[in-house]
């Protein structure tokens, strides 16, 4: 059996390899809480981001200007709240941005179709959902998802929880529950880590 890295050997890992080039992270020895379901679709086993967070455990003045954060991220869409856009339409904006970061920031990741991938080829797809408060004209909630396809079969882990088998239907919403439902338009990935 496979041992559990400490939170010293996955802290220093991400530090030294955050794209898991040489594999050390895997679903054997990493934390089921220590990655969100972009590591586990991306296969680099930490917490994956459509952007760069700018919360407490990040040094702010490291960020450069010109990097998409969750605060620029959040200012576009409140931006196009006031202008009116409807929230698929906002959805469409942000999906455009968060795909064009993840294809920055993790260089073995292409953009793809699913119809051009073979059925035993992994694919990665990316969706979000952006709800307005039509009363306040604000964005009141927003969340992205990943899940990837292995072997035919598609797998998705939601935050913290264990990875499981799921389904992907491209025509209909991804419904988690009554409130958290992706409705964007899907973009496909597929890795090439050579």
């Amino acid at each position: 059996m496979t041992p559990m890295l400490t939170s010293q050997q996955f802290e220093e890992s991400v530090r030294n390899d955050p794209l898991n080039k040489d594999g050390v992270r895997n679903q054997r020895n990493t934390p089921v809480t220590a990655y969100n379901c972009g590591g586990f679709a991306l296969s680099t086993y930490n917490w994956i981001c459509p952007y760069v967070r700018t919360d407490d455990s990040v040094d702010k003045y490291d960020i450069p200007d010109d990097v998409y954060t969750d605060v620029e991220r959040e200012g576009v869409m409140s931006t196009l709240v006031e202008m009116g856009w409807t929230e698929s339409d906002i959805e469409e904006e942000i999906l455009y941005h968060d795909v064009n970061f993840l294809l920055e920031e993790y260089p073995f990741l292409e953009a793809v179709n699913l119809e051009d991938c073979k059925l035993d080829e992994t694919v990665i797809a990316y969706r979000l959902f952006v709800h307005i408060d039509d009363d306040n004209t604000c964005v009141e909630d927003t969340d992205f998802h990943f899940k990837v396809r292995i072997n035919g079969f598609w797998f998705e882990k939601m935050g913290n929880e264990p990875i499981h088998l799921c389904q992907l239907e491209d025509t209909k919403p991804w419904v988690v529950n009554e409130e958290l439902q992706y409705t964007s338009s899907i973009a496909y990935f597929c890795i090439n880590k050579t």
